[in-house]
């Protein structure tokens, strides 16, 4: 019977205490009967009956129909039965069995149920977790993408300083040179009139018919050698009209300012919060492509790996990285050798991994370095762009600004050489992407 709101349910006594009242510790179903722990020891000494936590109320532990204590439970038609109901025919042949057995049986169903909720609770609970984990790391990343951007702003204002000092620069060389050469034409334009005097004078001269009057003319060898003599300084005039003639801007101050700069610049990068931490996915590698053990480096082998056949893996030797990018910006670096052939660039996940079409640079899926038969070229949809370098490409550096749609290459040789730059609209989600042949190999640095 339910207890009404606001009021404490009547403690159960024991019936056989009658100095006072006792607590009951279980009631006792035949004997129809609550008792304390006291009573309970003398009850079970002699008795084996079916104890339950004590109620008050027995009552609706009878059978309605014969009026004796109900014993027995049938599963089948999930009635409680007395020892007469059980020996009616209506229940014969069903699954019956005593309270307590019924009892455990269901105990036992709880309990099954019990470890599926309970195993269901704690994973749910370490979805929680993860979700929770999910946005302390989106929160963090907000944080990172706060500073990058600092970083980017601080780019973009070097960028800036720097195109206005090379515009200086070659202001200033450009107004130096047109200053030399204004005076060199000024002297050279004075130098010009007296000659046409002198060459005036001598005609005249030339033409007179008076031997005298010749003779006593302007003697014509004084100003000759006036004019054609060596003089002391005439080594350094002639060396500064030289210098003055030529005119050009000084291209290679200009280059040394821009050098300086692109290196500050990548030097930035890898410092930078954007800085990858690249690893392969060994799922994608060719089997003749030899991983390291941190994924960090892939080698070419002719022995075949024989690795175990899925959807991503390549047919040649080609491996991704594991790392999804995209969105954001990303630096990363990699050293390549000297011998063999290799790929550096990246593609999309979807670049298929079969046939012709699946080698990195030629399809529209992918971008990228190539070192082939001793030749650089940067390739994209089969178009090749021939690179010519000074030295062998041995550590690189590649960013990608995936909004932007930007691929850059760097060769991390001093000074720090540009030496290409995509632009394309990305569509789907990239990977680093490289391929390793004939005792090629490429190295992602840390």
């Amino acid at each position: 019977m339910d207890v009404p709101p606001g009021h404490e349910e009547a403690p159960v006594l024991c019936i056989y205490c009658v100095h006072g009242p006792v607590p009951a510790a279980k009631t006792c179903m035949q004997c129809e009967s609550s008792l304390c722990d006291t009573h309970l020891q003398i009850h079970n000494k002699t008795l084996h009956h079916v104890l339950v936590d004590p109620t008050g109320s027995i009552k609706g532990r009878r059978c309605l129909l014969h009026n004796k204590l109900l014993e027995f439970y049938c599963s089948e038609d999930a009635v409680y039965l007395c020892t007469s109901c059980r020996r009616d025919g209506e229940h014969r042949g069903h699954e019956v069995d005593t309270l307590i057995v019924a009892s455990a049986k269901k105990k036992e169903k709880l309990r099954l149920v019990l470890e599926k909720l309970t195993s269901r609770r704690e994973e749910i609970k370490k979805k929680l977790e993860s979700l929770q984990e999910q946005v302390t790391e989106v929160e963090e990343a907000d944080a990172a993408m706060d500073r990058v951007m600092a970083v980017f702003l601080d780019i973009r204002k070097q960028l800036e300083m720097l195109e206005k000092r090379v515009q200086r620069e070659i202001t200033r060389q450009k107004d130096q040179t047109v200053l030399r050469v204004s005076n060199l034409i000024q002297r050279l334009e004075i130098k010009h009139k007296e000659l046409t005097s002198n060459i005036s004078r001598f005609e005249k001269l030339q033409s007179l018919t008076d031997p005298i009057a010749v003779l006593e003319g302007q003697d014509p060898d004084r100003a000759d050698n006036r004019e054609t003599r060596p003089r002391k300084s005439s080594g350094s005039k002639s060396s500064t009209s030289s210098k003055e003639t030529q005119g050009y801007l000084d291209e290679g101050q200009i280059m040394a300012t821009l050098h300086l700069v692109l290196h500050n610049l990548v030097m930035q990068m890898r410092s930078a919060v954007y800085m990858l931490d690249l690893s392969l996915d060994v799922n994608t590698a060719g089997d003749y492509v030899v991983i390291s053990g941190n994924k960090k480096s892939a080698q070419w082998s002719h022995i075949n790996q024989a690795r175990p056949e899925n959807p991503d893996k390549f047919n040649f030797f080609q491996i991704l990285s594991s790392n999804v990018l995209s969105s954001g910006r990303y630096y990363w670096e990699v050293e390549t050798s000297k011998s063999g052939n290799w790929v550096v660039g990246v593609a999309y996940s979807s670049i298929d991994r079969k046939g012709n079409k699946s080698f990195i640079g030629f399809n529209s899926q992918s971008w990228c370095l190539r070192f082939h038969g001793k030749e650089y070229s940067m390739v994209h949809d089969s178009k090749l762009k021939p690179l010519t370098l000074e030295s062998p490409l041995q550590t690189l550096g590649i960013y990608l600004d995936y909004e932007a749609g930007c691929l850059s290459f760097y060769h991390l040789t001093d000074p720090i050489q540009h030496l290409h730059t995509f632009t394309s609209t990305f569509t789907e989600p990239l990977h680093a992407a490289f391929l390793v042949e004939h005792d090629g190999w490429v190295t992602i640095r840390s």
